[in-house]
């Protein structure tokens, strides 16, 4: 029978493993849709306004529907 330390280790080796795996897919959908938001704003579907409320600096981002820039 398994002692209870050996299972402490293996639920803790199995949520370090997890939680690396969530970091590093998380890091790479960062970028994918770092990439995708400069492409759709190079071709004017995706357009931005910034303004300062409160003191604190607003970013407001639209994006045209998929008809509209298809139809373009």
């Amino acid at each position: 029978m398994i002692s209870l330390e050996y299972f402490y280790l293996a639920v803790f080796i199995m949520v370090g493993v997890g939680a690396y795996v969530s970091w590093k897919y998380g890091e790479q959908e960062y970028n994918n849709g770092l990439v995708d938001a400069v492409q759709l704003h190079n071709e004017g579907v995706l357009t931005y306004d910034s303004y300062e409320e409160d003191g604190v600096e607003m970013i407001d981002i639209k994006i045209k529907p998929q008809e509209v820039y298809n139809e373009e």
